[in-house]
């Protein structure tokens, strides 16, 4: 259904236990042609690097999410190197929230360090 449905500007599932696995479906829907989706509320579920990876593979095509939240998940250093290279490609998110997480140095260093060249 939602593979079908392009209209759509805003996605709100969070808590509602997404796991890795679905973000690679969700990955999948956001790489679509024509994709109108702005808003993507993921936060309070149960992602970590697994998805992080599908969801920044998707960024680096999708040309119509402003917003992405990740708040609250299982992320950690893991997958935030790729993510980082996902946001240099991406023109179009202006928001990105990844607090709550367990990131530690050397993933706050890549972002930061992204941040610092933008």
């Amino acid at each position: 259904m939602m593979a079908e449905n392009r209209s759509l500007r805003k996605i709100n599932v969070a808590k509602t236990e997404v796991t890795d696995k679905v973000c690679s479906k969700i990955s999948i829907f956001l790489q679509q042609k024509d994709l109108r989706l702005a808003e993507l509320n993921l936060s309070r579920n149960q992602i970590a690097a697994d998805g992080l990876l599908a969801l920044a593979e998707a960024l680096q095509v999708n040309h119509s999410l402003k917003i992405l939240n990740l708040s609250q998940n299982f992320i950690r250093e893991g997958g935030i190197d790729v993510l980082v290279e996902a946001l240099k490609i991406n023109t179009s998110l202006q928001e990105l929230l990844l607090s709550l997480n367990k990131i530690n140095n050397v993933g706050i260093s890549a972002l930061s360090g992204f941040l610092s060249a933008n």
